[in-house]
């Protein structure tokens, strides 16, 4: 009898490889890369959320400190109440005048 011999073929002899690189990625190597990447994802997002939470509080104490400034970061207020206080030197000045007129006449 003759020899015979048969060649097996791996299912993904055909597929070439790419600079000599295994076309198959091994799954431990796979594992390990998906849980760098899962990682850097938590790093990233937990550092998203700490910034989130340092503009919260930058907007809470800006909030507050144009609460508490009052006039001063509000010109037209302050410019009218400048007015206004003007207006009621001048109209105190008046008053004490004419108290003065009928205090005199008495």
């Amino acid at each position: 009898m003759g020899n015979i011999s048969i060649q097996l073929e791996h299912p993904f002899d055909h597929v070439k490889s790419v600079n000599g690189a295994c076309p198959m990625r091994f799954p431990q190597a796979e594992g390990r890369r998906l849980e760098a990447i899962e990682k850097d994802v938590n790093e990233k997002r937990e550092k998203l959320q700490r910034i989130k939470r340092q503009r919260d509080t930058v907007k809470l104490e800006n909030k507050t400190l144009k609460l508490t400034s009052g006039l001063v970061t509000q010109p037209e207020l302050l410019h009218d109440m400048e007015a206004q206080k003007e207006l009621a030197d001048t109209l105190k000045e008046k008053v004490s005048v004419q108290s003065l007129g009928f205090c005199a006449r008495v």
